[in-house]
């Protein structure tokens, strides 16, 4: 059994921001919500050889997803994580219902500089009523994500693939750059990068697949860790990527 400190669930692929250099991809991601039944089954495999101290819904913007309550009910009764956790940019915080913020232990806001601080004020008069921990992660720069040629360094040195694990429709990957660059970005399939969760898994092929030592083929394009940027929003897709590559 493997312990670790967070595992990420992507529950939508798409945001409302255009953030360029976004690591997940998401400003012109195509519309996509994760099934909490799969979700469910894609836990309880993964729970045989791993626990974590969180569990993160994130996106793209998870408080799109229409059934946003049942996928936090999920990562609570899975037990694979001791904190039911969720990462926002905010936006939609004021429309959630009351029973949304019973739901979590961790509430974290990107608080990028469009946000009205108004959502900040609520967020916080919920942690006092509910007693969650309440994180505030202030958006000033991004890390340049794409390069045009691969010089090997990206996975031996990717601070990724330490701290944000993925589950995503039935693999396991050790980024979301690895889970969704290459067929995004690459014309390759989504899951090439993943270990399969409904196919065998052991402890024995998952530490194999933590201590792998040749890069996946989303580090062929990624950038990841050498270049910051100022955080600022892109107005086409070209944009975006031309700004987003070094």
């Amino acid at each position: 059994m493997t312990e670790h400190g967070t595992l990420e669930a992507n529950i939508c692929r798409h945001c409302q921001n255009r953030c360029i250099s976004c690591s997940h991809g998401s400003p012109w991601a195509k519309p996509y919500f994760m099934e909490p039944d799969q979700l469910a089954r894609d836990l309880d495999a993964l729970k045989k050889v791993l626990t974590v101290q969180q569990f993160y819904c994130l996106g793209g913007e998870p408080l799109l997803h229409p059934r946003i309550l049942d996928l936090l009910d999920v990562g609570r009764a899975s037990g694979i994580a001791k904190e039911n956790c969720i990462l926002t940019n905010g936006r939609l915080l004021p429309k959630m219902p009351e029973a949304f913020w019973t739901k979590l232990d961790v509430i974290r806001i990107s608080v990028y500089p469009t946000l009205d601080r108004s959502v900040i004020e609520l967020a916080e008069q919920k942690k006092k009523q509910y007693g969650f921990y309440l994180g505030l992660d202030f958006i000033s720069t991004f890390w340049k994500q794409f390069e045009v040629s691969f010089d090997g360094r990206t996975f031996d040195k990717c601070p990724w693939k330490g701290g944000c694990w993925t589950v995503h429709d039935g693999y396991f990957y050790l980024c979301p750059q690895s889970a969704f660059f290459t067929d995004q970005f690459m014309g390759l399939a989504q899951n090439i990068d993943g270990l399969p969760l409904h196919d065998g898994l052991t402890d024995e092929s998952f530490k194999a697949y933590l201590n792998r030592k040749e890069p996946y083929n989303a580090c062929r394009i990624c950038h990841s860790y050498k270049v910051q940027v100022p955080w600022r929003e892109a107005g086409s897709l070209e944009e975006w990527i031309q700004e987003s590559t070094i």
